[in-house]
């Protein structure tokens, strides 16, 4: 069941990967924030998921590593005129799902409501600081503009999560009686 459960998560994380790399290639920098909204938040809730999922640490590193390089290359494969922004893709992602499970892992014991959107805080700094940086050179309201989207779109992205979550708790509660 919970291999289902991460099969199912891999579709929509690099859709979202690959969709904001393309869109953003395609409308330009003045439209990454919007674009961070929807997909780069989603992304960054999507990777506490996977850590609640896999449960071994390392395994869900490896795994998250992986999807950040095949989101990069569907990107390229999608789009060769992309490769600087699957680049800055990367290199971006890897530095802050990394970043962010450090802060996710160190809240364990706070509720995934907590735990989610606040280690988004930090990954959304520094995917916003080098995405920015490597695709388009260092603009601080750019930075700041994206930072703001994914931070409130992550809030969004885990509520609408967590309601899923408690929906399907009510349900198995209810299948008991």
């Amino acid at each position: 069941m919970r291999a289902l459960k991460i099969g199912a998560l891999v579709v929509p994380y690099l859709g979202a990967v690959v969709a904001a790399n393309l869109l953003v290639n395609h409308f330009g920098p003045s439209w990454s924030p919007v674009i961070a909204f929807f997909a780069v938040a989603a992304v960054l809730i999507f990777r506490d998921s996977f850590a609640d999922l896999v449960g071994q640490r390392w395994l869900a590193q490896v795994l998250q590593l992986s999807l950040i390089g095949a989101g990069a290359l569907l990107t390229y494969l999608f789009n060769q005129d992309a490769a600087l922004i699957a680049k800055a893709s990367v290199i971006a992602f890897a530095a802050s799902e990394m970043t962010e499970q450090v802060f996710y892992l160190l809240m364990r014991g706070r509720p995934w409501m907590d735990r989610a959107p606040l280690s988004a805080l930090v990954g959304a700094a520094v995917d916003s600081v080098l995405f920015i940086s490597i695709a388009f050179g260092f603009n601080f309201r750019l930075v700041f503009a994206q930072w703001c989207a994914k931070v409130a779109g992550a809030w969004l992205w885990a509520r609408a999560i967590q309601t899923m979550k408690s929906r399907s708790e009510v349900r198995s509660l209810d299948a008991l009686d």
